[in-house]
C-alpha cells in the first residue's frame, strides 16, 4: 500500500454507500485501476485499465463494513476508506 508519489486527483462516493458507490478521477487521459479491499487485505473488486471519469462499482453482495479503495494511476496512487451499509 505504499506509493512513491501520492495521487490526489480522485474521489469515491457517497460515503457511507449501500448498494454502490462511484470512483470520480479528474484526469481520465491516462488509464488508472481500481482495487478494493477488505479489512483482512483481500481483493473483493480490482479492474484495470479504466477510461471513464465515473465508474460505478456495485456493491450489493458485499458485507457490511470498511473497505480500502486502492487507485493507481502512471505509478502514482492512493487509497481511501469507504464504509459499506
Amino acid at each position: 500500500f505504499l506509493f512513491a508519489a501520492e495521487l490526489t486527483n480522485y474521489n469515491a462516493f457517497p460515503n457511507p454507500a449501500t448498494n454502490q458507490f462511484t470512483v470520480s478521477i479528474e484526469n481520465p487521459n491516462n488509464t488508472f485501476n481500481i482495487t478494493v479491499y477488505n479489512v483482512l487485505g483481500q481483493h473483493v473488486f480490482i479492474e484495470n485499465d479504466i477510461h471513464t471519469k465515473q465508474h460505478i462499482i456495485s456493491t450489493k453482495i458485499w458485507s457490511k463494513g470498511i473497505y480500502y479503495v486502492q487507485i493507481v494511476q502512471n505509478g502514482k496512487g492512493d487509497i481511501k476508506s469507504i464504509v459499506i451499509q
